[in-house]
């Protein structure tokens, strides 16, 4: 049943009681008021009563008011008969209508005698003495209406104090039925409306407070049941979604921990890989680094061949990498997922579960349930691939595939930098040697030519060359101490070909060569070195200069004029003075034919 129903029927029932006390009020004043009437009708009757008997007094004595009398007498007869038959429709109670009616019998032969006495009376006539003897039915006519009007009070009085009774009775009922609704109102609202009231409070504040697993317990059916139900439902559905959002969020930060990690890994591999020079090192390396930072059951790199068909296993973690390079292991470009990587530059993934389930049949890696292949890109071409390998299912999704093939982007352009490095520094070795080679000889020249002095100094502000026969001897190639540790020798080098040397020599009683001064001196020794190259590859560059000057102004002396005997002249004179010769021959001869290597041959 509804609440609003339940209210309805209480105020049916509080507007029943109200209605039965209303009723029972106009009941009691409709009595009451019949009661007056009554009273006031045995009023008439004793009215009359009192008048009969004085009008038989007056009837009987000498009085001029007889007439006048009599006929009051007649018109109070008249009244009374009038009121008794009103009356009599009303009166209800046997024994009333009774003495009611005996005194409306008598009331005709009153009348008729009043009437009778009245006309005499007004003949002039006087009253004869059976007159007068019947004017005694006026006395026991008011006796008889007095004894009705006495037993019709008491009726009265009896049948007021019943009313009374009654309406006390009903009264009484009405205000026990009054006090029960009002009881049963407050024990309805109490647990109709209070308790529902105060157990949704309780629970709405249980639900601010986080709670959602659990219950209201209301069992009514009317709306207050369906606010719980509502309530309950409502408590299910933030309980379902706050446990789905917490789970959400746990998955989402298991990812981010996860890709955290991967990141961090990524970053720590692409350092070490950056920090590596060799690529033989850096391949094994960075292997080895992503297999225990990613904790992966097996990953190998791949290198494509020379002829871009194979890619070549370059290093591979564990005993299954081991017997793999042993047995040279390669794939062919476009097939299998590293051929296939290869191909498009392209990351690819296998499962063993899902719609993409695969089988992975490799006996070396009997526990493989994923795998991925990461192409090595670096600046538009492909050098190989990557593979990693899970002992999970799905372990691989888009978003870790992407990282790990950022990291591995990155491992192929420290491969790609290392390989260019390698043949970088195999370029500018083999330039380095070339130009050794050429400083070497340029040294040579100048020592055949003696144009290279040398010095000597053994006093405070004294340095003099030294003379042909002081030439000390070839100098070491590397620092030597001689003479007991009173001299050393320290070479001065340039591009590994020897210049020279500097001697330094101590006195017998000065303390031994320090670590600190045969490090300066090897220091002072380089410095030098460089210096003197510096020196020479300057003097190299103002003779080549000199050279170019002569050349340019022999050539313009030679073209200054247009004729061919001038020219021949000042090109001889030139040549000789700018080679300071004894002698030079410019002649021209005939034009001859060259022979080709086939004609030679003939």
């Amino acid at each position: 049943m509804s609440l609003k129903l339940k209210i309805t029927l209480l105020v049916m029932m509080i507007a029943s009681v109200l209605i039965a006390s209303l009723l029972v009020f106009s009941w009691n004043t409709d009595q009451i008021a019949n009661i007056n009437t009554k009273r006031e009708f045995g009023q008439i009757l004793l009215s009359t009563s009192n008048n009969l008997a004085l009008g038989k007094l007056v009837l009987q004595s000498d009085s001029d008011e007889k007439a006048a009398v009599s006929s009051k007498l007649s018109s109070d007869i008249f009244v009374v008969q009038i009121a008794i038959k009103t009356n009599l429709k009303y009166e209800t109670h046997p024994e009333q209508q009774a003495n009611l009616r005996n005194i409306q019998i008598q009331l005709p032969t009153i009348s008729l005698l009043l009437e009778s006495i009245q006309t005499r009376l007004e003949n002039n006539e006087e009253l004869t003495g059976d007159d007068i003897l019947s004017l005694n039915q006026l006395d026991s006519m008011a006796s008889d209406i007095q004894q009705t009007v006495s037993n019709y009070n008491d009726y009265l009085d009896t049948e007021e104090a019943r009313i009374t009774k009654t309406t006390t009775l009903y009264m009484n009922i009405l205000i026990g039925l009054m006090l029960a609704l009002v009881l049963g109102v407050t024990l309805f609202a109490s647990f109709n409306i209070l308790r529902p009231i105060r157990n949704l409070t309780d629970f709405a504040e249980t639900l601010t407070q986080g709670v959602y697993d659990q219950n209201i317990n209301i069992r009514s059916h009317d709306e207050f049941g369906q606010l719980g139900h509502t309530f309950n439902t409502l408590s299910t559905r933030l309980n379902d979604l706050i446990t789905n959002l917490e789970n959400r969020i746990s998955e989402r930060t298991s990812e981010l921990k996860q890709r955290s990690a991967y990141l961090e890994g990524s970053a720590e591999i692409s350092r070490a890989a950056s920090s590596i020079l060799d690529t033989n090192t850096l391949i094994k390396q960075v292997v080895q680094l992503i297999k225990e930072r990613f904790n992966f059951y097996y990953v190998g790199l791949f290198l494509v061949d020379a002829r871009n068909e194979w890619a070549v296993l370059q290093a591979g973690t564990g005993e299954a990498g081991q017997k793999m390079l042993a047995r040279n292991h390669r794939l062919k470009i476009g097939e299998g997922m590293i051929g296939w990587s290869i191909a498009n530059a392209e990351a690819r993934i296998a499962l063993d579960v899902g719609k993409d389930a695969v089988r992975f049949e490799n006996p070396d890696l009997p526990e493989t349930r994923s795998e991925g292949a990461l192409p090595l890109r670096s600046r538009g071409h492909v050098l190989g691939a990557l593979t990693i390998q899970s002992t999970e299912e799905a372990a691989f999704n888009q978003d870790i595939l992407t990282t790990l093939q950022t990291m591995t982007d990155q491992v192929a352009i420290a491969l790609d930098n290392a390989e260019l490095l390698a043949k970088s520094e195999a370029a500018l070795e083999a330039e380095r040697k070339a130009y050794g080679e050429l400083s070497k000889e340029d040294w040579k020249e100048l020592a055949r030519g003696q144009t290279i002095p040398r010095y000597r100094s053994d006093a405070p502000d004294t340095v003099y060359p030294i003379t042909e026969k002081e030439r000390p001897e070839a100098a070491q190639t590397a620092p030597d101490i001689q003479d007991n540790g009173l001299t050393i020798t320290i070479p001065i080098k340039s591009h590994d070909y020897t210049l020279g040397g500097i001697k330094l020599s101590r006195l017998k009683d000065s303390p031994d060569w320090t670590e600190e001064q045969l490090e300066i001196a090897q220091l002072l020794s380089e410095q030098m070195s460089v210096a003197l190259e510096s020196a020479r590859l300057y003097s190299d560059t103002q003779r080549r200069a000199a050279h170019e000057q002569l050349i340019s102004e022999t050539t313009a002396r030679i073209r200054e004029t247009l004729d061919m005997d001038t020219i021949m002249k000042t090109a001889a004179e030139e040549i000789r003075q700018s080679l300071d010769l004894p002698e030079v021959v410019v002649q021209l001869i005939p034009p001859q034919k060259v022979l080709s290597s086939e004609e030679k041959t003939a």
